[in-house]
């Protein structure tokens, strides 16, 4: 590569040992403009956008939302339902799905590279 590539401007100078650190300005100005975004806002703005997928809940889908509230409930979570007459964790999950109240999103990404995000409530058929 030819010196020129490079511009005096892109190094600092540690003062300690006189080594030579790169810069980098473009991390700086990312971690300025960090911006979070609430659950409320993202749910707002998922009312507004016409859903492209049909709403009925898959197979993997279904797989996947039980095994993940499993290991929640199992690690501690506060199920969301009552679990009077409930002898497993699995049936407390079942019910769960069947009332519709596992709070987790799921998220469809789309062959265009979008995604799409479902509340468990948004699905016809469970």
């Amino acid at each position: 590569m030819a010196d020129e590539d490079y511009d005096i401007n892109d190094y600092d100078l540690d003062e300690d040992d006189g080594n030579i650190i790169e810069t980098d300005d473009n991390e700086n100005k990312n971690e300025d403009e960090t911006n979070f975004v609430g659950y409320n806002e993202i749910m707002e703005k998922n009312k507004k956008i016409k859903k492209k997928t049909v709403p009925f809940l898959n197979k993997f889908e279904k797989a996947r939302l039980l095994g993940v509230r499993i290991q929640q409930l199992s690690a501690g979570a506060q199920p969301k339902i009552s679990t009077e007459g409930f002898e497993t964790i699995q049936d407390i999950v079942d019910e769960e799905l069947r009332q519709r109240k596992i709070p987790l999103i799921i998220k469809r990404n789309l062959p265009n590279g979008d995604s799409e995000e479902w509340k468990l409530e948004e699905f016809e058929k469970v």
